[in-house]
């Protein structure tokens, strides 16, 4: 980036390094969230959405997750995601399935309207290993853990 001034390029750096580390902290508080408090009140909260029905869209990672969104939920188009299968298993945002319940990370592709479903990429799971294809037909719960970044 090339900038006018030497003023110009240190307001940019100081607001980028405050930018960055206000996204991270607020991606391990819901990260922490997602883990430790009841579905039941973050559906309430508007950050969490239970139980979904996974079906495959399109390719190995794109699904469209149908049930009943929170009607105060904040999913954004963009939005960085943890989508758990089934609902009632545990937030495992390591990729780990100890105990039968796996969450994977996913970006947010679409919010169409009427509020019954959401559009996702599943990424790539802890490790590189690609298991995306366990959620088809599962019912799951998605919890947000960053806020869109266009």
């Amino acid at each position: 980036v090339q900038f006018p001034d030497l003023a110009s390029r240190s307001y940019f750096m100081r607001f980028a390094r405050w930018v960055v580390g206000e996204f991270l902290t607020q991606a391990e508080q819901n990260l922490e969230r997602a883990v430790n408090r009841m579905p039941s009140e973050l559906i309430r909260a508007g950050c969490c959405a239970a139980p979904l029905v996974a079906s495959r869209i399109k390719g190995a990672s794109e699904f469209s997750l149908s049930g009943s969104l929170p009607q105060n939920h904040g999913f954004l188009k963009g939005d960085r995601l943890l989508v758990t299968c089934p609902d009632s298993g545990r937030v495992r945002p390591d990729g780990s399935d100890e105990d039968g319940s796996v969450s994977f990370e996913a970006e947010l592709l679409a919010v169409p309207s009427g509020g019954r479903s959401l559009k996702v990429k599943i990424l790539m799971a802890s490790g590189g290993d690609m298991r995306a294809s366990v959620i088809e037909g599962q019912r799951c719960r998605v919890d947000t853990v960053a806020n869109h970044t266009d």
